[in-house]
């Protein structure tokens, strides 16, 4: 899981569904450009939510955590719905091992130098970003629907 890739459309969709049968009289165009800006808004949310989270990443892997960032900014929303977010560092060689190390024991992320660092920082990013899209999603559909 050096680059995870998490689409989001079922969720998109299933949220869809659910509107279509709240919102009267809204057209398809406009729908649709509801859609685009709140996929839009939650890419927006979801990529500083992960900025955050480069802290987890160990400090004494070298560019990592600017390869990181700079994949993270890559991130896009691809119509129809897919929120494509990228993360890892694949260029680099030793992306694999720090993947593999873990928070302590052998081989272990050094905490006397880096207390917030975790061991499998792309994994649990993994779990983090899809956690916080859902949560970024329901943000975004109530702040520009009024839906809860």
């Amino acid at each position: 899981m050096l680059f995870p890739y998490i689409g989001v459309s079922t969720l998109v969709r299933k949220s869809i569904t659910f509107e279509m049968g709240n919102l009267k009289g809204l057209t398809y165009t406009n729908l649709k450009q509801t859609v685009d800006n709140l996929m839009n808004d939650v890419l927006v949310m979801t990529k500083a939510d992960l900025i955050q989270k480069l802290p987890t990443i160990p400090k004494d892997t070298g560019v990592m955590r600017s390869t990181v960032k700079k994949n993270i900014n890559k991130s896009n929303y691809q119509r129809p719905y897919v929120l494509s977010l990228f993360f890892g560092a694949p260029e680099l060689d030793y992306t694999k091992d720090v993947e593999m190390m873990e928070t302590y024991g052998s081989p272990h992320v050094r905490h006397e130098i880096d207390p917030k660092a975790e061991g499998h920082p792309f994994s649990k990013m993994a779990a983090y970003a899809k956690e916080r899209v859902k949560l970024n999603w329901n943000k975004a559909k109530l702040s520009r629907t009024g839906i809860p």
